[in-house]
């Protein structure tokens, strides 16, 4: 039947109008006429509740009150009272059936005789109902619904030990003294990330409400139950709503709203009562607000009385916080975020929660960039300061330093670059290290243009000139970098200009010595001597800056490969959480067409029926490839039934790195696979196909690359040897970690990168002179001795700027050459390097070569400079 929507005397008022509410409480004005639900508490059977033997009821001031014995034996027994809202009580009670523990919501309005039914007792029927539909790790599971003899609804549910969220983020709330002290301890051990895995584990239940068309309408902190392993319950589903066909205010569209949800958090349609408009980006405001919460401490509405609280909700308009440089959480990105989560207008917030999770994942996946930021902006606003006349001001003057301390400056200025191309590296999307990329930039080819240091000025004028590609998401730093580019490329053509009629003046003074001796003339041969010490100077000027730029260059290097081993340290962090995780606190997945948890094997790949959805042909790969699952491949040992079940909770745990990995993949190019290995015969590769099909004797567990991690006795990442990939043609290194749990080694991950990348920094640098310059990067490798068979260390060159990028000689060279076969020159200065006859920072010549090195600290790698000033244009 249509429900009844006479008038009910507030004149379509939505608002409470009693200053006592508190906007932080749940509010629930009456529904006009009564919402028809699917449940009737009218129909539920009875069933009787003890206390010490003796039926309990609820008073009228929702206290328990314990009458006469009752004959029949008791289904529940109550214990004692856990907590009370407005519209229920919850017991701890033992369930005699099962002799176990349970939680039981009373209701306190009740079914009196000869009354119509309350709408109070069939909403609480409805919470219910609701609940036990959702069927979630997230959602506290409801056992069973019925009516006591007085006739109030309750229904038994899991009995959840733990803490309420909001006591965790405001332990100075709790009233009583001794849990108020624990909550303190355990909520410094808390840190920001924590809080936001606790959200987006509240994001995995309400999307999977969402997926059964179910609106929460009430997400608040305080509805929030944290258990104490880990648990994360999704509490009081008491306003939980259907926003699909099945929605009341859409059968019946002559229904009044019914004003519902905590003012502080509430979202703007929900207050100005557009009922059927109400949809999952309505829940995604108020996942927002539990954001603003953990980022300020407070919800987003407020105001001096309710009414107020609610005018200012029914707007929409939060005023973003204020970022904070120390914070990580009041950050420009996560204010993004936020932000778009609380829009005031449906259609500019998040679509779904999913994509809401995202964007906060990604933000959690960029803590690493954004820290490496805040050194390098700190780095250098210290260096702005010694080295500018004014470093406040955009435009900027160079002090006076002398040689040697523009050569520390140079040093700090590479580190300060290395560390806002690596914080970009690892999030392509940070824009303050874009700005601090360019503004060290900047500074470095003005100190460089100031100390005559040209070859430096145009290689990095080189890269300034390439940085606006990058950043078209800022248009105007795009801008602004172009045009300072073009200003300093002037500079240098104007400086190389003056040096050059310097130059030809010096070799005119040359010329005239000659004549000027056969005349005997004294006074001008001093002027001839003065001359040659000032090209003397000018080479040795030369030879310095280009030993200096080797080790800039060094430095870059050291910054990528510290950026790779971060990732791969990244991956080893969340594949511990994986492992170690209780197996129902594993993010819930979607069975797949194979009939797998999630995740896919190989043989899977091969078949559109069985493969995963969305697969697209990559020119890269060269085959249809997955942007969203792994392929987890068997070892032949590892395919029988004895080692069935330990492989699948394996491939279950690891293959849950998908997302990760497709964010690191979509941001990363020098990537090409991120791979992990485990002791039960896996190998998980992606991006996801099928590869493997021609390799049945594949064992990952024999592999370079898992042999190389699985043995070391840290945690730290692990370089392994450069070799040419069969499948792609590239020339691959991979960079692992050991997966280390409950003391002992169970595994490896990590990625595998290109080369190609490293070549072309290095080509770009060699070009930077009009390609004269060669550089090697050379490595030092454990190998067995052919004639003995006793382990030797060779040195390898990885890099060569004369060789190529790929690996289309890879069947005849699948050896990396030792240093030997770069020439005999450049062997014999490496091993005088290697004796420590010559300085990082230093030129050395030899037979017209000049040369220069830059160790990369902690890896044993040695970057070689060559110039040959045989063949220089001079």
């Amino acid at each position: 039947m249509e429900p009844d929507s006479a008038d009910t005397g507030h004149d379509g008022a939505l608002a409470p109008d009693s200053p006592q509410v508190n906007p932080h409480v749940t509010i629930r004005n009456p529904a006009p006429g009564g919402l028809i639900y699917d449940i009737d508490p009218d129909q539920l059977p009875t069933e009787t509740v003890f206390h010490g033997g003796r039926r309990i009821f609820i008073d009228g001031t929702g206290d328990g009150a314990t009458p006469g014995p009752e004959p029949e034996q008791p289904h529940y027994e109550v214990i004692d009272k856990i907590s009370e809202g407005g519209m229920g009580i919850v017991y701890r009670v033992t369930e005699n059936t099962l002799k176990r523990e349970v939680a039981l919501k009373i209701c306190r309005a009740g079914l009196p005789p000869d009354s119509r039914r309350p709408q109070e007792a069939s909403e609480f029927a409805n919470e219910a109902y609701m609940t036990a539909h959702l069927d979630h790790p997230g959602v506290v599971p409801i056992y069973a619904l019925a009516k006591d003899a007085d006739g109030r609804p309750f229904f038994a549910m899991k009995k959840v030990s733990g803490t309420s969220w909001k006591d965790l983020l405001h332990p100075e709330g709790v009233t009583d003294p001794a849990r108020r002290a624990a909550l303190e301890v355990r909520a410094r051990h808390l840190s920001w990330k924590d809080h936001l895995q606790i959200l987006l584990k509240v994001c995995d239940a309400v999307a999977f409400a969402h997926s059964k068309a179910i609106l929460h309408r009430d997400l608040k902190v305080e509805n929030i139950m944290l258990g104490d392993f880990g648990e994360v319950y999704v509490m009081d589903w008491g306003l939980a709503m259907y926003f699909d066909e099945r929605n009341e205010y859409k059968r019946f569209p002559a229904l009044k709203p019914q004003l519902a949800g905590t003012p502080s958090y509430i979202a703007p349609e929900m207050v100005r009562g557009e009922m059927t408009r109400l949809c999952p980006a309505s829940d995604v405001y108020l996942l927002g607000g539990m954001l603003h919460e953990i980022m300020t401490g407070r919800p987003p509405h407020d105001g001096t009385t309710v009414m107020d609280v609610l005018k200012n909700a029914a707007t929409g308009q939060v005023p973003p916080p204020q970022a904070e440089r120390d914070s990580p959480l009041l950050t420009p990105a996560l204010i993004d975020i936020l932000m778009k989560a609380l829009a005031p207008h449906i259609a500019d917030r998040y679509p779904a929660v999913a994509d809401f999770q995202q964007d906060l994942r990604n933000y959690l996946a960029h803590a690493e960039s954004m820290a490496v930021c805040r050194r390098a902006t700190e780095q250098l606003a210290a260096l702005r300061t010694q080295l500018l006349t004014d470093s406040t001001r955009q435009e900027f003057t160079l002090k006076m330093v002398d040689k040697d301390t523009a050569a520390i400056c140079y040093g700090q200025l590479s580190e300060c670059i290395g560390g806002f191309r690596q914080a970009v590296e690892l999030w392509t999307g940070n824009r303050e290290a874009r700005r601090g990329l360019y503004a060290a930039l900047a500074l470095q080819i003005e100190l460089a243009i100031r100390q005559d240091d040209l070859t430096l000025a145009r290689a990095q004028v080189r890269l300034l000139e390439a940085m606006p590609a990058g950043a078209t998401d800022d248009p105007t730093l795009a801008q602004q970098m172009e045009a300072r580019a073009r200003d300093l490329a002037t500079k240098i053509t104007r400086r190389q200009a003056q040096l050059d009629r310097a130059t030809r003046q010096a070799r005119r003074w040359e010329t005239a010595t000659i004549a000027l001796g056969l005349l005997l003339l004294a006074g001008l041969a001093a002027i001839v001597i003065r001359s040659w010490h000032g090209r003397a100077l000018a080479i040795r000027n030369e030879k310095n800056m280009f030993a200096e730029s080797t080790v800039g260059r060094g430095q870059m290097l050291e910054q990528f490969f510290f950026g790779i081993e971060q990732i791969a340290t990244l991956y080893r962090q969340s594949a511990v959480e994986l492992i170690s995780a209780p197996a129902e606190r594993l993010a819930w997945s979607e069975t797949t067409a194979a009939g797998r948890d999630g995740y896919y094997f190989d043989e899977d790949f091969y078949q559109p029926a069985t493969r995963p959805p969305n697969m697209v042909f990559n020119p890269r790969y060269q085959a249809d490839i997955s942007m969203a699952y792994p392929t987890i491949v068997r070892a032949p040992w590892a395919r029988d039934e004895k080692h069935r079940v330990a492989v699948e909770d394996a491939a279950r745990r690891l293959g849950r790195m998908n997302r990760l990995f497709s964010h690191i993949h979509k941001t990363r190019r020098d990537i090409q696979w991120s791979i992990a290995g485990s002791e039960a015969g896996l190998l998980v590769g992606f991006p996801g196909f099928g590869r493997y099909g021609d390799k049945p004797d594949y064992d990952p567990t024999r592999r370079a690359w898992y042999l190389a991690a699985i043995h070391a006795p840290h945690d730290r990442p692990v370089w392994g040897t450069p070799y040419a990939d069969a499948s792609t043609r590239m020339i691959l290194m991979s960079c692992m970690c050991r997966i280390h749990h409950d003391g002992r080694n169970i595994g490896v991950i990590g990625v595998e990168i290109t080369l190609e990348h490293v070549q072309k920094m290095l080509l770009d640098f060699t070009r930077s002179i009009d390609g004269q310059r060669r550089s090697l990067l050379v490595q030092p490798v454990s190998e067995a001795d052919p004639a003995t068979g006793q382990l030797r260390v060779r040195h390898r060159v990885m890099v060569d700027t004369q060789s190529r990028r790929d690996a289309t000689d890879w069947k005849t060279r699948l050896a990396m050459t030792g240093i030997e076969e770069a020439g005999a020159e450049i062997a014999a200065y490496y091993h005088e390097v290697l004796a420590g006859r010559h300085q990082p920072g230093t030129c050395t010549e030899t037979d017209g070569l000049w040369l220069a090195h830059a160790p990369l600290q902690g890896r044993g790698w040695i970057l070689l400079s060559i110039l040959d000033r045989k063949q220089s244009v001079r």
